[in-house]
């Protein structure tokens, strides 16, 4: 009998956050017996609790340089980056929905940038992709 996959997401998730923060537990404590420094229990624990979310920081940061390398090695050219944060377009959005509709927002976008460009989120970039409209009966 199998594990359903409800069960298994949750501890996939569970693990990507438990993880760093074991290991940044355990690497301290046993940093500390070698160097024979005594850490206070309370600063490793704050300083564990904190490796995910300075791993994330780290992480969002490097990713347009890991993505550039890349695609240079692959010979491809990333789409053009709305300009601002995620907050800053999840800003634009919300005035487009107070004012009329939310897909605006990706229209005026796609008239800046193209047709083919990448819009700041949490985490990696969200491509957005729109196709003309063509005839497929040639």
């Amino acid at each position: 009998m199998s594990v359903p996959p409800g069960p298994r997401y949750i501890a996939s998730l569970v693990s990507q956050c438990v993880i760093p923060s074991a290991v940044t537990y355990l690497s301290l404590r046993v940093l500390c017996r070698i160097l024979g420094v005594d850490f206070p229990s309370s600063g490793v624990v704050v300083v564990s609790a904190l490796s995910k979310p300075l791993l994330f920081v780290i992480q969002h940061h490097l990713q347009p340089y890991i993505d550039g390398r890349a695609a240079k090695q692959l010979g491809a050219i990333l789409p053009p980056m709305v300009e601002g944060t995620f907050a800053t377009a999840g800003e634009k959005v919300v005035q487009c929905v107070k004012t009329g509709y939310p897909g605006d927002t990706f229209n005026v976008w796609m008239e800046e940038y193209g047709p083919t460009y990448q819009v700041p989120s949490l985490g990696h970039p969200m491509v957005c992709v729109f196709q003309l409209l063509f005839d497929i009966t040639d």
